[in-house]
């Protein structure tokens, strides 16, 4: 799994950086966090877009004797390629014993797939035209 530092979780890095150089590089104490990533491959072609990373929440289906539950989620789109980054809602037991499905716990990973057509950013993408319309 990947560890990822956020300067903006630091209260006083603003302030820290106009200081010292040096803070741009250094990750302070405690301010290491573990986002978990899974992925997710478009398997037909859509139509071109641009979209930014965005916050969702991910909708984990409940397995027996363990409930669905709701994952907050960073979501990147790399042309076909989409990353989950958990924010929340794993801890790294639970995630090594997930294998391959996530990124980094395996020398293989396993992927799901969905087609443009069924694919959220055909929705997004739909959703963004009609909003963009006159009235």
């Amino acid at each position: 799994p990947f560890r990822i530092y956020h300067p903006c979780d630091d209260p006083h890095h603003a302030q820290a950086t106009r200081k010292s150089p040096e803070n741009l590089i250094k990750v302070p104490d405690g301010l290491l966090d573990f986002f978990p990533i899974s992925l997710t491959q478009l398997s037909t072609k859509g139509q071109i877009h641009n979209l930014v990373v965005l916050r969702q929440s991910k909708e984990i289906p409940g397995l027996p004797g363990l409930p669905s539950r709701s994952v907050p989620i960073y979501r990147v789109y790399f042309d076909g390629l989409i990353a989950h980054l958990a924010i929340d809602g794993y801890n790294e037991d639970q995630v090594a014993s997930m294998g391959a499905q996530f990124v980094g716990n395996s020398d293989e990973i396993v992927l799901s797939t969905v087609t443009y057509e069924h694919s959220f950013e055909r929705e997004n993408t739909l959703w963004i035209k009609a909003e963009s319309l006159p009235s």
